[in-house]
């Protein structure tokens, strides 16, 4: 999504988290730092522990690295790296629900967003595999403003109307969802997380 630091990274070589952070209606996607990322590098260089390990220092402490052209070039080999606006996410939603009758859930609606802008370039016209993640019942407001250009606050009923739209069953862990008991219902200010863990615990003796 907009948070596009993997792909500045992946097309650069340059991964720089001294930007804005947003949130978005994707938020899985809403990173600064991607641990799968470090990952990566150890498999390109080798498992070349001190190299990466310098990048990672220079990141916590520089808030960039950037890495050599040969890797680079090894990488623009492996991947083609694109991102969606806050638009273009929900205009992909909308248009594989009028085209296919398919709900897409926000993160999914990103990929469907990359793979039609590649789909233009694509001189190959290779076929492509989408594999999404979560069900858009997960993000039913959202979604439902997307394919009806109707906002509804409660997530519920947002259920209800997505599923009125679409016939999609509704996931029994979702639909079961507001008739449970809530178990959580207090706000931990940070710095006294501790304290209420030790009471926690003190409680369970």
């Amino acid at each position: 999504n907009i948070n596009n630091v993997l792909t500045d990274f992946l097309n650069t070589g340059k991964y720089d988290i001294n930007r804005d952070f947003h949130k978005t209606i994707s938020p899985s996607m809403d990173i600064l730092i991607s641990s799968n990322l470090e990952r990566l590098l150890f498999d390109l260089y080798s498992n070349d522990d001190i190299k990466v390990s310098e990048y990672m220092k220079d990141l916590k402490e520089k808030g960039c690295y950037e890495i050599d052209k040969e890797t680079l070039n090894h990488i623009k080999n492996l991947f083609i790296a694109g991102f969606a606006s806050e638009e273009e996410t929900m205009q992909s939603i909308c248009n594989y629900f009028e085209e296919y009758g398919y709900l897409i859930d926000t993160h999914t609606a990103v990929a469907c967003s990359v793979e039609s802008e590649y789909e233009l370039n694509d001189s190959e016209n290779l076929p492509t595999l989408i594999i999404s993640t979560a069900s858009p019942y997960k993000f039913p407001t959202d979604v439902l403003k997307a394919v009806s250009n109707t906002y509804e606050e409660d997530g519920f009923k947002a259920v209800k109307k997505l599923h009125s739209l679409s016939a999609l069953e509704i996931p029994e862990s979702l639909s079961m969802l507001n008739n449970k008991e809530k178990r959580f219902n207090k706000i931990i200010d940070k710095n006294k997380a501790y304290d209420a863990v030790l009471d926690y615990l003190e409680s369970k003796k």
